[in-house]
């Protein structure tokens, strides 16, 4: 296994970014990560955290549901968390996942929000 060439700690209870302090607000933490060419980009619950690669935060944490403003419903207006990301090297892009359930009813009902850079 290769050697470790950078670590830092990454949004967690008491994070302190760019964007405020992060706190845990559900168990579990349901941490999730993904290793861009420059950046690290975190989900932990239903916030999101951007990092470079040398462990400084850049972005965040802000709710995960901010990736979807503009563009209305219950991805925008829900930030039920349980949140995924992936960098797809092939296409340099993020694809970013999370529920959103808050707002769901007969008509409208549950959804996975999907965003990509």
């Amino acid at each position: 296994m290769p050697s470790t060439t950078s670590n830092f700690d990454g949004v967690g209870n008491g994070f302190v970014g760019p964007s405020g302090t992060f706190t845990v607000t559900s168990a579990p933490s349901d941490s999730n990560g993904a290793v861009g060419p420059n950046h690290y980009f975190e989900i932990v619950n239903n916030e999101i955290g951007i990092f470079n690669k040398s462990g400084g935060a850049i972005y965040g944490p802000v709710a995960t549901n901010t990736l979807f403003t503009g563009f209305g419903g219950l991805c925008e207006a829900d930030n039920d968390g349980d949140g995924s990301v992936v960098y797809d090297q092939l296409a340099n892009r993020w694809v970013v996942t999370q529920f959103a359930i808050t707002g769901a009813s007969t008509t409208v009902h549950y959804l996975i929000c999907i965003a990509v850079s």
